[in-house]
């Protein structure tokens, strides 16, 4: 895996903006001797112009993690502090664990926040949810956040927003 593929799964994720991605791209070319074509594409064009291209154009795409991946990489970017921040990852939770293997931890916890969220109608109570197993999963979860943002250390992150 390279940089750039790190860099467009964090984008796609939404832990940073189309302006940081192009940022980063600005920086890897100013600190490489041939910089390749892809990182001078997402410089001038951006993220989003970029992966609108063929591939055999703009060969680089974000990564397609596993619902439990991006579960533990997400883990690692909510703010349990915030309510706002836990419940956008509970809802992002609860909706993306829906047709995975029930045999999985992590799938059960997305449901358990369904449950709270949409039968309950306790949003409070999936946000204890959360705030209770969350710090349970660092450990697991850094093998796959020191993988990415190992190839990106200068890409700014927002660790407060997330897309869907």
């Amino acid at each position: 895996m390279d940089a750039i593929i790190a860099a467009l799964t964090f984008w796609q994720m939404g832990f940073a903006s189309s302006e940081d991605v192009v940022a980063w791209a600005d920086t890897e070319i100013l600190k490489s001797d041939v910089p390749t074509q892809e990182l001078i594409d997402l410089s001038f064009d951006g993220p989003a112009t970029c992966l609108k291209q063929a591939e055999y154009v703009f060969p680089p795409r974000p990564i397609r993690l596993s619902y439990q991946d991006e579960f533990r990489l997400r883990a690692l970017f909510v703010d349990l502090n915030s309510e706002e921040d836990t419940f956008q990852f509970v809802d992002w939770a609860s909706r993306h664990c829906i047709g995975e293997d029930l045999s999985i931890e992590l799938v059960i916890l997305g449901y358990q926040f369904d449950h709270f969220i949409f039968d309950c109608n306790d949003g409070a109570g999936a946000i204890a949810l959360a705030r209770e197993k969350i710090p349970a999963l660092e450990s697991k979860s850094a093998t796959i956040s020191s993988s990415l943002l190992g190839l990106v250390p200068n890409l700014k992150l927002n660790r407060t927003k997330q897309r869907s």
